[in-house]
């Protein structure tokens, strides 16, 4: 993305992996979890390249709860989840959250249903 002019905010949520990334990019790469984001419309796009996968499922629609409210209106938003419908941790101790396509499609849907009910503080 740096390479062909975009401007990015690039983040992570495990510090060395955010080290990692700096080192690799030249440029600050900030320690943030998506639960940390509290940006509202400051961002066209908001990319979660198999990051996402690693939020607990109860906690998945807050989190895209506030990607959608730090996008600008008409943004972008990427994320790529392994599929298998079951959840846990591999044998590196990493919590996967393996949503089936239902299951996360029925999660983009509440979210989209947060959206609509302004009684809950969407905006």
């Amino acid at each position: 993305m740096i390479g062909r002019g975009f401007v990015v905010d690039p983040t992570d949520g495990t510090p060395e992996i955010a080290q990692k990334a700096q080192e690799r990019l030249g440029q600050p790469v900030r320690i943030m979890r998506f639960e940390e984001m509290d940006a509202i419309e400051a961002y066209d796009a908001v990319w979660a390249h198999a990051s996402l996968v690693h939020v607990p499922r109860a906690g998945l629609p807050g989190v895209l709860k506030q990607v959608f409210r730090a996008l600008r209106p008409g943004g972008f938003h990427f994320a790529n989840f392994k599929a298998g419908g079951t959840e846990g941790r591999d044998r590196f101790g990493r919590y996967f959250n393996y949503l089936t396509i239902s299951e996360l499609f029925e999660v983009y849907r509440a979210v989209e249903a947060m959206k609509a009910d302004r009684a809950l503080g969407w905006r």
